[in-house]
């Protein structure tokens, strides 16, 4: 499944459940709000395919419509095939382990060229044989730091 470039953002209410592959193509936006008490956020068990350029970003943030301020980032759990975060901007998600949660995804994760801020975690939180491959990332203004490792 492919997500294409709108002149709109896309807005998320739930969570986003990817079992198979969704690639992202550049310049996509989605903005997350939270509705009812559940809070939105992508939930990678497949295969995420964002591959921005340099010109036109991938970006995941909170909308600023949200009153509720809750997205709970991007999680991938147990992946076994290839994802990756290249060029995109995540930014203001509200889950306490950070803005991307990486768990026992050994070193099927590729983030690349990203720029992860204001996360009310960490930036990326690894947890149980998580280790992606990062390169050329900026963090700036996660509360508990860039990573927890």
């Amino acid at each position: 499944m492919s997500v294409r470039k709108q002149t709109v953002p896309y807005i998320l209410t739930l969570q986003l459940l990817i079992k198979g592959e969704l690639t992202i193509d550049p310049g996509v936006t989605f903005l997350f709000e939270k509705e009812n008490s559940l809070s939105s956020h992508l939930y990678v068990l497949g295969s995420l395919k964002a591959n921005g350029t340099e010109q036109e970003r991938i970006t995941f943030a909170l909308s600023e419509e949200s009153e509720q301020e809750q997205w709970a980032g991007i999680r991938f759990e147990k992946v076994t095939t290839e994802s990756i975060l290249n060029y995109c901007d995540i930014s203001h998600a509200t889950c306490v382990w950070g803005s991307i949660f990486l768990d026992n995804t050994q070193s099927f994760v590729t983030i690349s060229n990203s720029k992860i801020s204001n996360s009310l975690g960490y930036g990326i939180y690894l947890f149980q044989e998580s280790t992606p491959i990062l390169i050329n990332n900026t963090f700036s203004n996660n509360t508990d730091g860039d990573t927890n490792q």
